[in-house]
């Protein structure tokens, strides 16, 4: 597990720097995070070969930032996830699966565990 500097979160350059240095295999980023950063790395599958999932969360996934996103990483899973609270997902899905070109944003998916729900303190 890497801590990304807060410098770096907002540095496009140095957000993939360090990604790749380290050879990072799952990230998340908020979708407005990706969208600054596909501007700069449009082939971001280049930079970050050794990417496999990258978690969006955070803000509505639009459909063409989905385009975008699976034509920068043809390799990676992309997944839209949604939590009730920041500490959990409850619903999460690859985009390749869902994606509707005729919707404005991409679908969240399906929840991860239907059969069970934790309900603590």
């Amino acid at each position: 597990m890497i801590a990304i500097p807060d410098r770096a979160s907002y540095d496009p350059t140095a957000l993939v720097s360090i990604l790749a240095s380290r050879r990072v295999t799952d990230t998340l980023m908020t979708p407005t995070l990706l969208s600054t950063v596909l501007s700069r790395y449009p082939n971001l599958h280049q930079e970050l070969p050794d990417l496999k999932s990258l978690w969006l969360n955070g803000e509505v996934v639009t459909t063409e930032l989905c385009r975008r996103g699976i034509k920068a990483l043809p390799n990676t899973r992309l997944l839209n996830v949604y939590s009730a609270s920041e500490t959990h997902e409850v619903a999460a899905g690859d985009i390749r699966q869902f994606l509707d070109n005729e919707m404005r944003v991409c679908p969240v998916g399906l929840p991860m565990d239907p059969q069970h729900i934790y309900i603590l303190d």
